[in-house]
């Protein structure tokens, strides 16, 4: 608690130290009377007591404090604009490059659906049966010619192969009437044909079985 005093009514300046020496001798010995400093004396009336009021620290940011936070914004902002067009870059990349993937590289039905088709790419390449507990089987053509030979699963290695001549033809299934490109493999001067391959699915009619072959070696551990 802190108390004001009204000077205006109260305060009796002392010009000389005889009259200073009088009123403070009158002024300490009246109830009604309080000395004020080394200047005078006051009514105790005119004494009113108040709170301050307190006070509170106003934080004004300053010019600097401004740009500084502005140029970190604008920094933040960037970095993220920069970082949001590399994603989207690499996705586009990305996306181009699996497109071009899929265009390179067509599936073994769209590979061999036409009769050209077959004819472009068929040598080279190489067909094995290595169904579990039955004879394997493996066709390769190459130079205008297939390659036949049969093994044990047991054996390790494939067997001796057999030269064939092949031709390729449009045919239909028997049952379904479907159109099919079909590889007929015979023997020298051998009329009817009792091996044939349809390249788009695998299909393979060995003498008296059929069974599907994959496109692809195999090579035993």
């Amino acid at each position: 608690m802190k108390c004001s005093v009204d000077y205006s009514m109260s305060i009796y300046p002392l010009w000389s130290g005889s009259l200073h020496q009088i009123l403070y001798t009158i002024g300490s010995r009246s109830p009604h009377t309080k000395r004020i400093g080394r200047y005078g004396l006051a009514p105790l009336s005119s004494l009113t007591c108040f709170t301050p009021p307190s006070r509170e620290k106003k934080l004004r940011p300053t010019r600097i404090r401004d740009m500084s936070m502005k140029c970190k914004n604008v920094i933040l902002t960037l970095l993220f604009g920069f970082v949001l067009i590399g994603l989207v870059s690499c996705n586009s990349s990305t996306t181009q490059s699996d497109k071009e993937t899929l265009v390179q590289e067509p599936t073994q039905e769209e590979l061999f659906s036409t009769e050209s088709g077959v004819k472009n790419n068929i040598e080279n390449t190489i067909w094995t049966y290595t169904e579990r507990g039955d004879i394997w089987r493996r066709i390769e053509f190459r130079n205008g010619k297939a390659y036949l030979s049969t093994a044990f699963p047991a054996s390790g290695k494939w067997g001796e192969q057999e030269v064939y001549n092949y031709s390729i033809a449009e045919r239909r299934y028997s049952d379904t009437g479907k159109r099919c490109i079909v590889v007929e493999m015979r023997e020298p001067g051998e009329e009817f044909c009792f091996r044939k391959l349809v390249p788009a699915t695998g299909q393979c009619n060995w003498s008296r079985e059929t069974f599907t072959m994959d496109l692809g070696d195999y090579f035993w551990d």
